[in-house]
Parts: structure tokens; sequence; C-alpha cells
């Protein structure tokens, strides 16, 4: 936002609505961490894009943004020839990602929808994608299962939520920048957000790993894909060393043998499960034939 002679102008129509629709007053604590995530939602958008080019192409196939915000990513998705739908149970959200698409001259289908029971029929698209969104569902059993619903067979699920084990978001919610929320009880959460932040906690399903996962098995979802920050990638990948010259060497190149294993192990099944801030996984639907 710009400041003429003490009044407030926008770069773009877009810009101006999210201002007035959906951030809070610019003098909250939370609004630039808010306003920035809202204009960096195409970057995320392509790095799911180039997430899903990995295992896929993405134009021409159908493509589900759920809970789609601002509109981000399925601005990123229809700039690669995607088909986009994007739902959100918002109105302001879907006001303001239509005008983005506008103003990115690219083509939605944007849809007033409830994620837990979409207008659409079994079976309609190829991805679909659920950033930052699982989190805010009430229903969460309803919603998965209309996510099994929706894919066609061998057709790729992205869940991006956050770990309400990990030692980050205990210390601070992303959503509220409190302590301790994501371990407290729907309603005493909602009475301390709107207390201490003065925002509204939208916070229902705080995940964990296995039950993430299990959710997701008895909906016809298996998770093939769990995307680890680089540097971990590289934690458990030996490199390239010149042979052992002396007895030491050998002893520390066994060491290495022993402990890149263990590492493997700690990062799939403990910092994976417990300790990593949030998820990206990706899932394939199953094909029952």
């Amino acid at each position: 936002m710009k400041v003429s002679n003490g009044i407030s102008s926008y770069n773009s129509l877009f810009e101006k609505l999210l201002s007035e629709l959906v951030l809070p007053p610019e003098q909250h604590p939370r609004f630039k961490i808010k306003k920035l995530y809202h204009l960096t939602g195409m970057e995320r958008g392509k790095t799911i894009v180039a997430l899903f080019k990995r295992f896929t192409r993405i134009d021409k196939l159908k493509v589900l943004d759920v809970g789609c915000g601002s509109g981000g990513i399925s601005v990123a998705f229809a700039d690669e020839g995607a088909h986009v739908v994007s739902i959100d149970l918002n109105k302001n959200y879907t006001r303001i990602t239509k005008v983005r698409a506008c103003e990115k001259k690219v083509h939605l289908d944007v849809v007033y929808a409830d994620a837990c029971s979409s207008p659409f029929g079994e079976g309609t698209f190829d991805i679909l994608v659920c950033n930052d969104v699982v989190e805010h569902i009430s229903k969460v059993n309803k919603f998965f299962s209309e996510v099994g619903r929706l894919l066609k067979p061998d057709g790729l699920a992205f869940i991006e939520t956050h770990n309400r084990f990990s030692p980050d978001i205990i210390l601070s919610d992303p959503h509220s920048g409190l302590p301790l929320v994501v371990l407290l009880p729907k309603r005493v959460a909602d009475s301390v957000v709107r207390r201490w932040s003065g925002l509204e906690n939208s916070l229902f399903y705080n995940a964990t790993y296995l039950d993430l996962v299990k959710k997701l098995d008895k909906n016809g979802i298996e998770i093939f894909f769990v995307d680890l920050q680089a540097y971990l990638k590289e934690a458990k990948t030996p490199h390239t060393r010149l042979p052992p010259l002396s007895l030491t060497q050998k002893l520390m190149g066994k060491a290495r043998e022993l402990f890149i294993p263990l590492i493997d192990f700690w990062i799939k099944n403990i910092y994976v499960r417990l300790f990593i801030p949030g998820w990206r996984l990706v899932g394939r639907k199953k094909n029952r034939n």
C-alpha cells in the first residue's frame, strides 16, 4: 500500500480488496505477516506446481483448489494450462480470487462452496490441492471423505498442514502467534485467541502424522511422498569421498555407514512425525480395478 498526502492508495484492486475484506487493521501485530502470506500466494503455488511436475504433467488437467483463499495457488496452476476450479466458503475470498485472476489474465472457475459438501460429481478432478486448509475444517472426517470422492482413480492430492506436536507450532501458533493454542480444547483456545490477539480462532483440526495418514488411507488415498527441507535430504545422503588411506579413515567410513541409516530412521520415523513444523504430503487415489 502507498500513502500520498495522507490518503491510502493501492497497487491494484486485488490489494485494495485484500486490505478491506480480509486483513486485520494495519496496527495489528499480525497485519504484515498475514499480508505477506497473501501477496506471496503465487510463489507458493509455483512451488506446488513444480512439486507436481515431478509426478505428472499439469496442462489440461482438472485441478480443484480447496479453500482457495486469495487465489495465488489457483493462478499458478492456471498459468501452466490447467483447468482450475477454486472453491472457498468465504465470499470475500471468492471475490478476491476472481479479481486476482482477472488482473493476472487467467481463467478460473471460482465457486462459493463448502469443501465438505461440494457440488461436483464423483471422480471429477485429476489434482486436488489443500494448502493450509485442513486445520480450518470442523467436519474433518467428512472433508477427507469428500477428497476421496472427488479424485479420479490415480488422481493426486496435495495436503499441507501444521503439526500440533512440533515445538515451533506449540510455541507460536502460525495464525494467532500465541503459544499453546494447538494443545488447548477448542472452546478454551477460542477464548484465549480472542482475548490476547484480537482475532477469531479458526483452528479446528490440529493434526498428528498418524491420524492424518489414517484418515487419507481410509478414503482411498495413499501417501507416497513427503516433502522435506533440502538440508534434511542432504543429511541422509552419503557424499562421495576418496578411498580411505588409513585405519582411522576406514573406521570413520564404517561409522558413516552406520550413522546414515540411523539418520534416515530419525528423519522418517521421528522428525517427520513429531518435530517438523508442518507436512507437505502428496497422495494418490488408489485404483480399485
